[in-house]
């Protein structure tokens, strides 16, 4: 396996969304989407308003979560412009023609925002989750779950894992290259631990292929 970290800074999206532009990734789990609030609401790590085209363009599979929207600057975001961002992102999956699955964590969607930290504010999560799952358009393949878990617990990375499996399970390919923006401070046991902000991409082959590489854990 080689990864990369894509920095959930505004350019570390773009820089993602490169590489799936130029067809070196077939697969995208995009959990850490907190550049959509840094530019609704101004923030300094933005994406832009192309946020999430190249992998509708592509027809790529795509899980997708909502990792540290409820901040900006260090700020914690209101229940207006959780409502907002809910827009955005629905906006843009719901004219999607390939397979996504939307995963919502119910107990927190950051390590800020988890019961007893400065950004707990279960009004303002609960309208991001609650939007998002009237908004979206559901179908064969546009689903949508939620997940008893908080975003950075184990149970959520492997309800992710899972995830992507599914909607990836008729892609065809034997060694899909697959980027990963992740909010989960210990996403796997063999991929380490990231911070909330860190993005990370990898692309994944057969282990035959590569009879000497060894697990790598930071």
């Amino acid at each position: 396996m080689r990864a990369w970290f894509f920095h959930a800074t505004g350019v570390g999206g773009r820089a993602m969304e490169n590489l799936i532009r130029e067809g070196s990734i077939q697969g995208v789990l995009d959990i850490t989407t907190t550049e959509v609030a840094d530019y609704i609401v101004g923030g300094v790590m933005a994406c832009d308003n192309s946020r999430f085209d190249v992998i509708i363009e592509q027809k790529i599979p795509l899980v997708l979560s909502v990792g540290a929207l409820d901040m900006v600057s260090l700020m914690r975001t209101t229940v207006d412009e959780n409502r907002k961002f809910a827009d955005f992102i629905a906006n843009k999956l719901n004219s999607s023609s390939s397979k996504i699955c939307v995963c919502l964590p119910e107990k927190g969607i950051s390590a800020l925002g988890a019961p007893g930290k400065p950004f707990y504010d279960p009004e303002a999560t609960g309208t991001l989750l609650h939007e998002l799952q009237r908004l979206i358009q559901t179908d064969d393949i546009r689903q949508v779950k939620v997940y008893p878990h908080h975003i950075n617990d184990l149970e959520f990375a492997s309800a992710l894992v899972d995830a992507f499996l599914e909607v990836n399970e008729k892609k065809g390919s034997t060694h899909p290259q697959v980027a990963i923006p992740e909010s989960i401070e210990h996403f796997h046991e063999d991929l380490g631990s990231v911070s909330n902000k860190s993005s990370f991409g990898a692309i994944v082959y057969a282990p035959n292929e590569f009879p000497d590489t060894k697990p790598v854990h930071n």
